[in-house]
């Protein structure tokens, strides 16, 4: 059996292998026959053709790659760009430079971009996820375009990949289209985003607005504020469901984030008001003082929040910069004897050009990767924040 794989695999390679069509697609041949010009290599246009790869095609091609070690990728992406390759073979062409994270190769992915058929496209659009992180331009160009793209499918696939990376562009994103399937997923990634920190949008008068999941409608309307440091105080309104209204006065906002959070049952809220942190159940009205901090936000799945804390040990001017190093603490939305639980330190540079130095803990938010989150903001440190799936860590 072996040996007759690895036979096939000489003959896929071979360049007489059109006797072979056991494994090339009645489409395959058909394109190549229409399409005489073809660019790719026809040897490999014939490996990436099989569908799906079995043990013998990927055989054959690390055959191709020992072969063409230096030009291997160059390959794959001109088999991405040709239209004659079929979609099978554009199609795993694709999907093997986002494998490979083939920077060098985005263009051929702006290429199959444009493919006729939507699972090229959705390919490509993967492929550029996997490429994202080397080269954020480039890729978040790619993704754009994805995101006006016809089929439902391929704008599922870039938002996926966009995540919550870029919440203006999901904001742009539901104003052109604020119905059908992907603006359901677009409107939940936004949703997500907002809870963990990302900055609100404000109108003309400066009000910040955002509505839950399970629609309670947040509103923060200013009192007092100073647009050249992207600061303000002001009252938080929260209404909505089955609870009363709820007002918060001098609640003070940094960079468009309100410090207020929902519970993940929406029952209850977190929130900073003079420097310190309170948990208001929306239901009952009462309210707990958790203590001095600032900078509150939920964490994923969890009935915690965390908060931070300045380390009195903290301190030291560093230039035209101070550093600043805090606490980070943990909490509970309902009482707990172990509350506030230390998770670790972190350090954060004030600046009077960055918000008048105001602490960048204030825009800080919970991002995820690869099932790890980490709490980030432009002028702080990064700070891992605890497993919410490990083994011993409180729900």
């Amino acid at each position: 059996m072996r040996s007759a794989r690895l036979m096939l695999a000489l003959l896929l390679l071979a360049g007489g292998c059109a006797r072979a069509t056991s494994t090339v697609p009645a489409a395959l041949e058909q394109a190549a026959a229409e399409n005489p010009e073809r660019t790719g290599d026809s040897a490999l246009v014939r490996i990436l053709g099989v569908v799906p790869l079995d043990s013998a095609a990927e055989v054959a091609l690390q055959r191709y790659e020992l072969d063409h070690p230096i030009s291997f990728l160059e390959a794959v992406g001109q088999v991405a760009e040709d239209p004659g390759a079929g979609m099978a073979a554009r199609y795993n062409a694709v999907r093997l430079l986002g494998e490979r994270t083939a920077t060098r190769q985005m263009w051929s992915l702006r290429s199959a971009l444009e493919d006729r058929d939507p699972r090229v496209r959705a390919a490509a659009v993967v492929a550029a996820g996997r490429i994202l992180d080397k080269t954020e331009r480039n890729g978040m160009d790619l993704v754009k375009a994805a995101l006006e793209d016809s089929a439902p499918e391929v704008q599922a696939k870039a938002l996926e990949v966009l995540g919550q990376r870029d919440v203006p562009l999901l904001r742009d994103f539901l104003a052109r289209h604020p119905a059908g399937e992907a603006a359901a997923i677009a409107r939940g990634l936004l949703q997500a985003a907002e809870e963990r920190g990302a900055p609100l949008a404000a109108d003309s008068a400066g009000v910040l607005r955002r509505i839950t999941v399970g629609g309670l409608r947040l509103e923060f309307r200013p009192v007092r504020s100073w647009p050249e440091w992207g600061a303000a105080v002001g009252t938080v309104t929260i209404g909505g469901g089955t609870s009363p209204a709820v007002t918060i006065p001098d609640v003070e906002m940094v960079s468009n984030v309100v410090p207020v959070f929902f519970s993940p049952d929406e029952s209850a809220i977190v929130y900073e008001q003079g420097r310190r942190i309170y948990v208001r159940e929306l239901r009952t009205g009462g309210v707990r003082d958790v203590g001095t901090g600032i900078a509150p936000r939920p964490l994923p799945f969890s009935e915690d929040f965390m908060y931070v804390r300045v380390n009195p040990a903290s301190g030291g001017d560093l230039e035209e910069r101070t550093r600043i190093n805090y606490d980070v603490l943990r909490a509970g939305f309902r009482p707990h004897p172990e509350d506030p639980r230390y998770l670790g330190s972190v350090g954060a540079f004030t600046e009077m050009k960055l918000h008048a130095n105001y602490s960048p803990m204030r825009w800080a938010r919970i991002f995820e990767k690869d099932g790890k989150y980490t709490l980030e903001a432009a002028g702080a440190e990064t700070f891992k924040l605890p497993d919410p799936f490990k083994a011993g860590t409180r729900p």
